[in-house]
């Protein structure tokens, strides 16, 4: 008589009383996670990272329940800026906006006005944000801290920089009918004098 072949696995309707690692985690958890790591870390730095983020997290759950208020938003970022001088770390658009409660496309439809239009003082506080953290993107490639790549990645993709094309003034056929002051008339816009007038 053959033998019964058995399948893998515990039988139907068992209970797995071993306890067993999990992936995946609850927000709520994560600040004791990141204190933990903090504890456990070797390295000066991460330890240092992490208890950054431990207060960034904490003061960000408190300014999620504020986000209708520019006033107390203004609050967490003076706050956020704090917490970079105290730990020695880089103040980041990520950063300045987790440390408010909101996202960078709440940023974004502040700083247009899609959203928040009747009260300029959002406009306002996105506006002081990102000036700030663009002073510190330039002041670290003026000091050739990044590389200038990055730098200018970042000020196109965060600041609205783009590159200015060149204008050049090309001789047609109708220029060579004209007098010289008529033509200089024409092109006076690109002479760069305080009292030039923009272009037509």
């Amino acid at each position: 008589m053959a033998e019964e072949k058995r399948g893998r696995g515990r039988p139907k309707g068992s209970v797995d009383k071993t306890p067993r690692k999990r992936r995946g985690g609850d927000m709520a958890n994560l600040p004791r996670v990141l204190q933990r790591y903090q504890l456990e870390g070797d390295n000066e730095f991460n330890s240092t990272l992490a208890s950054f983020q431990v207060e960034v997290i904490q003061l960000r759950s408190q300014s999620k329940h504020h986000v209708t208020d520019p006033d107390y938003l203004l609050g967490s970022f003076q706050e956020y800026l704090g917490l970079c001088s105290k730990y020695g770390m880089r103040i980041t658009n990520a950063g300045a906006y987790s440390a408010m409660g909101i996202d960078r496309k709440q940023a974004s439809e502040w700083r247009t006005g899609k959203r928040r239009q009747s009260d300029p003082r959002f406009k306002e506080l996105i506006d002081l944000v990102d000036s700030l953290c663009s002073m510190n993107r330039e002041q670290l490639m003026i000091e050739n801290k990044i590389m200038p790549g990055v730098g200018i990645f970042w000020q196109k993709n965060y600041d609205g920089m783009k590159d200015e094309p060149e204008e050049k003034a090309e001789a047609t056929v109708d220029d060579e009918l004209k007098t010289p002051e008529q033509i200089r008339e024409q092109y006076k816009y690109l002479i760069e004098t305080d009292d030039a007038p923009t272009k037509p």
